[in-house]
């Protein structure tokens, strides 16, 4: 068989909302690179006999029409192709290990769990829409947990929305989608029409899959101006995360231990989002929470809570409007089911990394911790360096006790070794507020100016010095040169060598 199949398939089907034509293909010898997969989808994938990491089939379909209906209907309609499928097994579009849909101007999707469904049929595999101008999703089931005992089988392993507007969910309820024990679930440069939201609830119990949740280079829309409440607004992001993984234990009948082994992956970054309240980013039990470069528009109190998060990372982000503080809430309980051993010991929280970010103001810690069950250690595991406060620098500290409250003391340190405003002749600079504090303002631009024309004026009297000192140990070589050539017979130059 060549190592290239392309087999065309135009799927002609009469739906209540009007007509579907794809375009399919069976792509050989495909690598995780063609689809841009992960390293954590690539290895989750359950590949069919004969197919590895490093070769492996995929089912690639583009839309014909400008409004078209994707559902498990073409099913029968892949099978009744033999391009598609044949009899000695030579290829089956049941064997890929990629189903990818892309390049379509509006699609309406159906995807139930069943017997006969696409799910089903490519179960362990992993699904794609790409370049999808508005995705309206009429069912989409196959979000949720597989099948039996094993979470995997009879559904997709991974699913990608990578630059997809989505015009709609299945329902209006609340949350849009359910998503469970999925190796990576990404959405990448996603839009919304106005009035959807992204409302997601993810459950993750399975010990054996590590979950990967990404949201990337997408937008949120927010209100434009404070001039309403907040209240006349709806949310246009709201992520809650779940992860329930027990150790494995052997001995009992579900090989389940008592304690929490928390997994999975939660990454945040390069979104502009309009609008961060109460609880719309909620974390419980985790690997990682990694929040970066992104920017908020307006936020409000306790917009992102993580509870018991092995390493939280929040760097990078800029944000605008503050209605109300603090922004984040951090919780962690060593055992949180009274087990004999801890679900989270100390050694088991990797850092807590607040930097780099930007606030247009902050008057009071931007999070309060929850961490009673530990040492004061753990607040030796807080990297809070190089935030900046976009407001004039405020040096009047007041001193702390020593059982001052751990909030107090973070947003000391953060102060401590964070950027604010100086304003010096009128003009507003940015400088660290320790130096501040002390006097060392920052270099205003008529300084940096005159400080260059110093070190340029310095550099040509040292260029200077040097050229004429090179100059003179040059024309004293070139004398005493000259003077060994022309009294080379004598050898003596003085007036009694002529007597």
């Amino acid at each position: 068989m060549s190592s290239w199949i392309v087999s065309y398939l135009w799927v002609a089907l009469l739906w209540p909302s009007g007509q579907c034509a794809l375009e399919c293909n069976l792509a050989q010898d495909r690598l995780a690179s063609n689809y841009e997969l992960s390293t954590a989808a690539r290895n989750g994938i359950k590949f069919k006999p004969g197919q590895s990491t490093s070769r492996f089939q995929g089912l690639e379909c583009t839309c014909l029409t400008d409004d078209e209906v994707l559902g498990d209907v073409v099913v029968s309609q892949f099978d009744a192709n033999d391009q598609l499928i044949n009899d000695n097994g030579q290829y089956d579009w049941k064997n890929s290990s990629v189903f990818k849909i892309s390049n379509c101007e509006k699609l309406e999707v159906t995807m139930r769990r069943g017997l006969n469904d696409l799910a089903t049929k490519l179960s362990g595999g992993v699904l794609i829409f790409e370049n999808v101008g508005e995705l309206n999703l009429a069912q989409f089931q196959i979000m949720t947990r597989g099948t039996g005992n094993d979470s995997l089988e009879g559904t997709f392993t991974s699913v990608y929305f990578k630059n997809v507007t989505i015009g709609r969910f299945p329902s209006t309820a609340r949350p849009a989608m359910i998503i469970e024990d999925k190796i990576e679930v990404l959405f990448h440069h996603l839009k919304l029409k106005e009035g959807v939201v992204l409302d997601l609830a993810v459950t993750n119990r399975e010990n054996a899959i590590s979950p990967i949740l990404r949201i990337e280079e997408s937008e949120f829309t927010g209100p434009e101006s404070l001039s309403g409440s907040l209240s006349d607004f709806d949310d246009t992001l709201k992520v809650t995360v779940k992860n329930e993984q027990f150790v494995v234990n052997t001995s009992t009948p579900t090989n389940e231990g008592c304690e929490f082994d928390y997994k999975g992956e939660i990454i945040l970054k390069n979104n502009r989002i309009g609008l961060l309240r109460k609880d719309n980013l909620k974390v419980i039990g985790a690997m990682k929470l990694d929040f970066h470069d992104n920017r908020v528009q307006t936020f409000t109190q306790d917009a992102v809570i993580a509870d018991s998060v092995k390493e939280f990372l929040f760097r990078g982000n800029t944000f605008k409007f503050q209605i109300s503080q603090p922004l984040l809430e951090l919780a962690y309980v060593k055992s949180a089911r009274g087990c004999p051993k801890d679900d989270l010991p100390e050694s088991a929280i990797r850092t807590i990394d607040f930097s780099r970010n930007e606030f247009s103001q902050l008057t009071a810690s931007p999070f309060v911790i929850d961490a009673d069950d530990y040492p004061e250690s753990l607040f030796d595991k807080m990297e809070l360096v190089n935030n900046t406060i976009s407001s004039p620098c405020s040096c009047q500290d007041k001193p702390l006790s020593n059982d001052a409250e751990i909030s107090d003391k973070i947003y000391q340190r953060l102060q401590d070794k964070s950027q604010c405003i100086s304003e010096i002749k009128g003009e507003p600079l940015i400088g660290l507020r320790d130096q501040i504090c002390q006097g060392n303002h920052p270099l205003t631009q008529e300084e940096k100016e005159q400080l260059i024309r110093d070190e340029l004026s310095e550099k040509w009297t040292t260029y200077l010095i040097i050229a004429i000192v090179v100059s003179l140990i040059l024309a004293v070589a070139a004398t005493v040169l000259i003077m060994k050539l022309c009294c080379n017979n004598s050898g003596d130059v003085s007036p009694r060598g002529r007597d």
